[in-house]
């Protein structure tokens, strides 16, 4: 009995330590890097939408934001709530529904180190797109989830859409350490 309850309480301590040690080294290297600064580190995340001419990227769209390190993150919307006619009706006999389009994200970020920032994003993109003939309109989405390391500086591809039907394109994201 002796035996399985050291056994159970080691395996608890291991499993705390697994869930636990890699933020806690993180944090540690963090504190560092801000003990140096004396302030909390901020992080520049710039996302870039582009569309893809052959080989040939043309940024078509660029977002910032600043995110501080270890927070729970910062969010961005760039565009409009659209009206999109639904079944049902109001008063007047008229139903809508609103939809985000344009450009959203929320971000969080870690800095590792003095040249290494831990991304975690959800990406949303999207336009409308006239419908055909009698169809009403629609919008057309793209959506990523970012789980990546970055290198301080450094842009990253984060997609390539090359499409027949679908417009090609790209999205790019760069994290810069602030001072």
């Amino acid at each position: 009995m002796i035996q399985f309850v050291r056994l159970v309480v080691s395996s608890a301590v291991l499993a705390s330590f697994l869930l636990t040690g890699p933020a806690t080294l993180a944090q540690s290297g963090e504190a560092e890097l801000a003990l140096e600064t004396g302030d909390a580190i901020n992080v520049l995340v710039t996302f870039r939408i582009g569309k893809l001419d052959g080989e040939k990227r043309v940024p078509v769209k660029s977002y910032d934001l600043v995110v501080t390190s270890g927070s729970s993150g910062s969010s961005l919307l760039s565009g409009a709530r659209v009206p999109f006619p639904s079944a049902g009706s109001d008063e007047d006999g008229r139903s809508f529904v609103y939809q985000n389009v344009g450009f959203s994200t929320t971000v969080r970020a870690l800095v590792l180190d003095k040249k290494r920032i831990r991304l975690v994003a959800e990406i949303e993109d999207s336009r409308v797109s006239g419908g055909e003939g009698d169809q009403p309109p629609t919008v057309e989405t793209r959506q990523l989830s970012v789980n990546a390391t970055l290198t301080d500086g450094v842009p990253l591809e984060l997609t390539r859409v090359e499409g027949i039907t679908d417009q090609s394109g790209f999205v790019e994201v760069e994290a810069k350490i602030l001072q």
